[in-house]
């Protein structure tokens, strides 16, 4: 009875959020290639340019503190409208979907794609077997698939405590987003296998995504609404960085720069979904359609055009602009061949 009520409520809003939350899964990919070239000017990537770039190091640190929390976000945002909706009501049926999608896709990609590549392109110094066994197997180390296992187990862990998520009163809520709290704080003290550490610091942003559907999907919210959540969340962000890069680094203001950035992206992404002729315009939906494929597919990319440039002198920002553009031009084209050739399954299709 509850889910029907729940159901109720939702089918009421639901076309704009999880409209947003499309649009919202476009931005964050875009992000997310973008940071990933730029992160070679961090000193922290898979090796380090001859030609440094501070303000692009502080560009790749400032989107770094929301982009993977934006995207488990909006897929806990997704997981509510389903489940609000009436869905998911098989665990065994949901279990099978998500391997499928996530957890096969994940197994192929890193030990068919981002072992050999690791290995053969020296930035791994151990053998494949090795590499493969700690890093894909225990998945301590997968690179960017890190956020596939990750996003898997959280769908492990959202089917299993689904009932109480669907109370949706203070006392069982506030227990899911306090435990939450404590796993997110927890999380820089425990191990990644399994990707155990990630799964820790991101529940939080995925039962928060969650909630946020649930309670804004009744609601009516004007563009004035967005733009200040936006303006205030971008405040927010901003504060969180410079603190936490600059003056003490709390782990409090990596929560508050996510919880930012996502009310940032997320006025973005409705901003997008309020114009029909933005929202289904080619690009942008080429890149709601491609998003997964782009993920799996961008980073190879990039680590090979690291390995290319290694040691040579290249100006920073040339260097950012055509491999950004490369990647994810060449990731969109190829996911789109590999579903011309029937083989999706590799990006969960």
């Amino acid at each position: 009875m509850a889910e029907a009520r729940h159901a109720k409520v939702q089918s009421e809003a639901s076309p704009s959020w999880s409209r947003a939350y499309d649009a919202g899964k476009a931005v964050a990919i875009v992000l997310v290639v973008l940071a990933h070239v730029t992160r070679w000017y961090t000193g922290q990537g898979v090796n380090t340019p001859v030609q440094p770039s501070r303000p692009l190091a502080l560009l790749t640190n400032y989107i770094y503190m929301f982009h993977m929390p934006l995207f488990i976000f909006v897929s806990g945002g997704v997981y509510g409208i389903c489940i609000d909706k009436g869905k998911y009501r098989d665990g065994a049926r949901f279990l099978l979907n998500k391997i499928h999608r996530l957890l096969i896709p994940y197994y192929i990609w890193g030990m068919l794609v981002v072992a050999p590549l690791m290995v053969g392109l020296g930035f791994a110094h151990s053998s494949y077997l090795h590499y493969a066994w700690k890093s894909i197997v225990l998945a301590e180390d997968g690179r960017h698939l890190w956020f596939i296992f990750t996003l898997f187990m959280l769908f492990v862990i959202a089917m299993l405590i689904r009932p109480v998520i669907l109370r949706y009163d203070l006392v069982s809520s506030g227990l899911i987003l306090g435990v939450g709290l404590v796993l997110f704080f927890a999380s820089p003290h425990v191990g990644y296998i399994f990707q155990f550490a990630n799964i820790c610091k991101y529940f939080i942003f995925f039962m928060a995504g969650v909630y946020a559907n649930h309670m804004l999907a009744s609601r009516e919210l004007n563009r004035q609404m967005i733009f200040w959540a936006g303006i205030i969340g971008f405040v927010i962000l901003s504060i969180s960085y410079v603190v936490y890069y600059r003056v003490i680094s709390a782990y409090i203001f990596v929560l508050t720069g996510a919880f930012g950035g996502i009310a940032v992206m997320l006025a973005i992404a409705w901003w997008l979904q309020s114009s029909d002729r933005i929202f289904n315009s080619w690009l942008l939906r080429n890149i709601r359609k491609n998003a997964y494929g782009i993920f799996f597919i961008h980073v190879e990319i990039i680590y090979t055009a690291f390995k290319l440039f290694d040691g040579k002198a290249v100006n920073p920002v040339l260097f950012t602009v055509v491999v950004f553009l490369v990647a994810f031009t060449l990731s969109d084209a190829l996911t789109a061949a590999l579903r011309k050739v029937h083989l999706g399954f590799v990006l969960g299709e």
